[in-house]
């Protein structure tokens, strides 16, 4: 990852609304409950998997980079983008108790 593991993590933690996206090889990524408002964003279409890093199993959506500019933004307002972060800010706040449940399905 560009960011640090720690630094990504404790954005997650306190994440109310956002989505935080990170420029990586592999694609644009969203960790944690980035990644669950990112796969409600995009209806699923992205590929969602649990790695290990540092010790602790965390959430990964990986989005294809064409589908940057065909996304129905909603809810959603651009906040910025830099080289490898892009974030969005919704105006809802996200059901903990419901991402809690999704991380642990998948």
């Amino acid at each position: 990852m560009k960011k640090e593991v720690s630094e990504v993590l404790k954005n997650e933690q306190n994440n109310e609304s956002c989505i935080h996206l990170y420029l990586e090889e592999c694609g644009w990524c969203a960790y944690e409950v980035s990644a669950y408002l990112l796969m409600n964003l995009l209806g699923g279409k992205c590929i969602v998997e649990k790695i290990e890093q540092c010790g602790s199993k965390i959430v990964r959506a990986l989005m294809n980079i064409d589908l940057l500019g065909d996304i129905n933004y909603g809810d959603y307002r651009y906040a910025g983008l830099n080289s490898y972060n892009l974030q969005l800010v919704g105006k809802n706040k996200v059901d903990k108790n419901l991402f809690i449940h999704w991380k642990k399905n998948i």
